[in-house]
């Protein structure tokens, strides 16, 4: 599955590392839209390294209780 939107520096209540996720469609449709699936997260620590998310921040990113300060949309051409 292609990703079609990424968030990064995303923030998390409670959690001091900020995270990065690729998502296809748009989570922002709405916390119960079907149409955004979380493709591939991962965690990133105050020193820059990268950690792979845990299921229990993979279900925060999927039910859309964070905040991002920068995002990106893909274009996907059909060839």
């Amino acid at each position: 599955m292609n990703a079609t939107h990424v968030y990064h520096k995303i923030k998390m209540n409670g959690r001091k590392s900020k995270y990065s996720a690729w998502f296809c469609a748009d989570p922002i449709c709405g916390i119960d839209s079907p149409l955004s699936i979380l493709v591939d997260c991962e965690r990133i620590d105050s020193l820059g390294r990268s950690f792979p998310c845990t299921e229990s921040e993979r279900d925060t990113l999927r039910n859309g209780s964070w905040s991002s300060t920068q995002w990106h949309e893909f274009v996907l051409q059909n060839r």
